[in-house]
């Protein structure tokens, strides 16, 4: 079972893990209603067929019935074990009108803020070069001045445990189109948010901090982004099917996913706009390529072939805990979030480009296996955002041993009403100086906690309501 505690900033990056499955309904009319016809699967290479045709079975079952009640047109899964690609595959489709299926090694999707660990791994290696400081003040890197609100700087590791304490601002992370970018310096010192936090204390998701460690990679590497990217991390992994350009190159293009939202039961295309921040939030990728980054970067201690993206040391160092907002919970590690499930040890992070595109990687170090999984429609979010189909893969291939149900403690219901009401995690951002606090202020994003009378406490979540039970002062565990 995942933890959870009635701490401001809990729900880091909704990474806590809730296991929930449902059904929304009858399945959309007309083009494009998957089905178990159109799958797509990549060969195995090499790895036991035994093992990799029941992590196939288990996924044709699990994949093929979310589409199905969620409403998803399509999606694609990578697993890796052991440093080889294990299972990969597609599902429904990429494109609904065309009757186009999803292909695990062709097809692109758009992995939202996964990009974002590409960027720390950026990081990582301009560091082990001498170029990056994890502890100076990112002003020392920058060509315009982050104003000293507070008495302590601004750093690194600051930018990834995302704890620097800026507010949450959205509005003009997104341009029309590419040509209207804005360049990325002049963009983060005239959109900058206000510091609201001092650094180190408090999580705030931001998209900006990893705006910034974008920028700060271009300043000390001499290339742009993208360039720095392809260069250093999609060439040398073999990552040809990705990119991190906001133009699509002609030869990816017409392999990229179509998005889709769900409306009056049909599947509605929608363009997504241009990502402002490319650091943040800009790449698409097939299912094998994420497979080459979650094998050699972080599970195969940084090598790749006869090279080294990170040496083991620096890889190890980025799955350690940078930020825990409370000891008794998981934390953030160096741009990762920390989870656990069955007593396995999960570092991973979501991607969502809103609201069409929706992905999960996670890789279990001390399992030596990674999951990558990405769908293309809005219906998807619960699946990623409160991590339902990753608690179902842990859940079949690394089970818990048999343990006692919680009790709630004698008492416990007459208390409850203390801790009922609405929370706002500071993880989904928000707010504080412009007008977009009326957002925060009308409670957007926030859970209800209620009383059920059962000696327990329902909360709300994306995929349906969870009871937690009280295992000590202001701290519960979801039941069984």
């Amino acid at each position: 079972m995942c933890l959870f505690t009635l701490v401001a900033g809990a729900l880091i990056g909704g990474l806590a893990l809730f296991s929930a499955t449902g059904s929304r309904g009858e399945k959309p009319r007309g083009k494009g209603a998957p089905d178990s016809a159109n799958t797509e699967r990549s060969p195995t290479n090499g790895v036991g067929d035994a093992q990799a045709q029941e992590v196939e079975v288990f996924f044709d079952e699990l994949i093929l019935r979310q589409l199905e009640e969620r409403h998803i047109p399509g999606a694609m899964v990578a697993v890796v074990s052991d440093g080889k690609l294990l299972f990969a595959k597609g599902y429904g489709w990429a494109d609904v009108e065309e009757q186009v299926p999803v292909a695990a090694e062709r097809t692109l999707f758009h992995i939202g803020s996964n990009t974002k660990l590409l960027t720390w791994t950026a990081v990582m290696q301009l560091v082990e070069e001498g170029k990056l400081d994890l502890d100076a003040d990112v002003n020392s890197y920058l060509d315009f001045s982050i104003p000293d609100t507070f008495p302590q700087p601004i750093t690194l590791r600051h930018l990834m445990a995302h704890t620097a304490g800026f507010e949450n601002r959205d509005i003009g992370m997104l341009a029309p189109s590419p040509e209207t970018v804005v360049p990325i310096g002049r963009w983060l010192a005239t959109q900058m948010p206000a510091r609201v936090r001092q650094p180190g204390v408090e999580a705030g998701y931001s998209n900006y901090g990893t705006a910034l460690a974008g920028y700060i990679i271009e300043r000390v590497s001499g290339m742009t982004y993208e360039r720095y990217i392809e260069q250093r991390l999609l060439g040398p992994l073999d990552m040809r099917r990705s990119t991190p350009r906001r133009q699509l190159p002609p030869d990816l293009a017409p392999d990229t996913a179509r998005g889709y939202v769900l409306k009056k039961g049909n599947f509605r295309e929608q363009s997504l706009p241009t990502y402002q921040v490319a650091s943040a939030g800009s790449i698409r990728a097939t299912a094998t390529d994420i497979a080459h980054f979650m094998t050699a970067a972080h599970l195969q201690d940084g090598r790749y072939r006869e090279g080294l993206i990170l040496r083991p040391e620096t890889t190890r160092q980025m799955h350690e805990t940078l930020f825990k907002p409370d000891t008794r919970l998981n934390g953030i590690a160096y741009g990762f979030f920390e989870m656990d499930r069955n007593g396995v040890r999960i570092s991973g992070h979501i991607g969502s480009a809103v609201p069409l595109y929706y992905s999960v990687l996670a890789l279990l170090p001390d399992e030596r296996t990674g999951l990558f999984v990405a769908y293309n429609d809005s219906e998807a979010l619960p699946l990623t955002f409160e991590n339902e189909t990753l608690a179902a893969f842990v859940d079949r291939f690394f089970p818990a041993p048999a343990a006692a149900s919680l009790v709630p403690p004698p008492g416990f219901t007459s208390r409850a009403d203390q801790f009922t009401g609405e929370y706002q995690a500071n993880t989904l951002g928000g707010s504080y100086t412009t007008v977009e606090k009326v957002r925060r202020i009308m409670g957007e994003g926030n859970r209800r906690i209620t009383n059920p009378g059962d000696g327990t406490l329902e909360v709300s979540m994306l995929g349906g309501d969870k009871h937690f039970v009280q295992v000590a002062p202001d701290f519960f565990r979801e039941a069984a």
